[in-house]
């Protein structure tokens, strides 16, 4: 069942409880007192005696009487009030409570790979972390004399030289093809190992020059090819490529189903000089019921929902995804980032008031601007370095105005 949020009933303000005013009930005593003796001396029948027992009751016990009810009266509404809203805040706390422990819910990574240099040791985490490759200008693949600070992925003993759009287009398909190859081949031993009834989701945000279709049954040919026994159904085109896509893979929590997310950025570099700072990028990231993964692993790395709200409200975001990543912003000691940039850097990590020595790794600086692609890029590089280090990590997103943040940590 998803998690709604607003199905839990919302708090409401406790009154305080009753104060009796001494002076108030006095006033309103004397006044009652003098009613009811004044009722009883004007109702009196002539014909009774006035100086019996039930006289003087009527005189004086009735109008205490109906005094000690309105203040009993009184009282009993105020506490009644009180209790009412005790009681509501309470059926809401349970039921926001319950909402947190569904959310705290994870799911597995069951793989994950990524390429955005040939060269292995730039393209590892190390080589990530190290934040020297693109600071290193480049000779523009498109136009001669010309150095670039960007980075694109140039397929191994293959050379392609400058063109138009129709040769940008063959470079595209022909990167694509070994793209896939490659993250693909790196997810195979994680996909063999999935139970026969696993269907195998795959979705597909992809920005280049080729349609779709083509990309898609590229991604087919492979997976049927080296893992044949895997039923496969495709996802492309149905949903944005936003990184809050993990959201609906925790909602449906399906055992039998496993989500690989295949995500990759081509840009012009041979046909136009690439902007500063751009970087081509594929990621694949394999996702599934931890079930899935056998319990003696004892290394896999779990993905806990995200938390999405605008950059203004960073600090909550970042609360609440520690929250769900079962977690706390005090344990952090690694953020991967991607999408923020200029002002909202700043203001990011002035609201999450993490300790001084949490290594912030924003992919712009290390790899490049990945658009689509690179928010899926910092998740797969917190996971492995998870894997690697054990220790729990943040993944923030910048989408527009939107803050995206997630925990990766490793299986307790």
């Amino acid at each position: 069942m998803p998690v709604d949020f607003n199905r839990v009933p919302p708090r409401v303000d406790v009154p305080p409880p009753p104060r009796v005013s001494m002076i108030v009930w006095t006033v309103l005593l004397a006044l009652v007192m003098a009613a009811g003796a004044a009722l009883t001396l004007m109702l009196w029948p002539t014909s009774s005696l006035a100086n019996t027992l039930w006289f003087w009751f009527c005189v004086a016990g009735y109008p205490f009487l109906a005094w000690a009810f309105l203040l009993f009266a009184w009282l009993g509404y105020g506490y009644v009030r009180r209790n009412q809203a005790i009681a509501t805040n309470r059926v809401s706390d349970e039921a926001e409570q319950a909402c947190h422990a569904l959310a705290s819910r994870p799911l597995a990574i069951l793989g994950h790979a990524w390429c955005f240099a040939t060269d292995d040791s730039e393209n590892s985490l190390e080589g990530v972390l190290t934040r020297a490759e693109l600071t290193k200008l480049r000779p523009s693949a498109a136009i001669a004399d010309t150095e670039v600070n960007a980075r694109w992925l140039d397929i191994p003993d293959v050379r392609l030289q400058p063109g138009n759009e129709l040769t940008e287009h063959a470079r595209h398909h022909a990167v694509c093809s070994w793209l896939l190859e490659r993250l693909i081949d790196r997810l195979v031993p994680q996909l063999r190992v999935l139970p026969p009834r696993t269907k195998l989701q795959v979705e597909l945000y992809h920005q280049s020059r080729l349609k779709s279709e083509a990309v898609e049954i590229r991604i087919r040919g492979l997976i049927a090819e080296r893992v044949p026994a895997l039923k496969l159904g495709m996802a492309s085109g149905e949903h944005s490529a936003s990184f809050f896509r993990t959201d609906a893979w925790l909602d449906n929590r399906d055992i039998n189903m496993a989500h690989l997310l295949v995500a990759i950025e081509l840009r012009d570099a041979i046909s136009a000089v690439l902007s500063d700072g751009v970087a081509e990028a594929g990621v694949a990231l394999l996702v599934g019921h931890p079930r899935l993964v056998s319990p003696a692993n004892s290394s896999r790395v779990l993905l806990h929902r995200p938390a999405k709200a605008t950059l203004d409200a960073a600090a909550p975001t970042l609360e609440l995804a520690a929250r769900w990543g079962q977690s706390s912003r005090d344990r952090l000691r690694t953020v991967w980032a991607h999408g923020l940039t200029g002002d909202s850097v700043s203001a990011v990590r002035q609201a999450a008031s993490l300790a001084d020595e949490t290594q912030w790794n924003a992919l712009e600086t290390s790899v490049g601007d990945c658009s689509g692609a690179g928010s899926w890029l910092a998740a797969a590089l917190a996971a492995e370095s998870v894997r690697t280090t054990g220790d729990p990590q943040m993944v923030l997103c910048g989408e527009g105005k939107e803050l995206i943040a997630l925990m990766c940590r490793k299986q307790i």
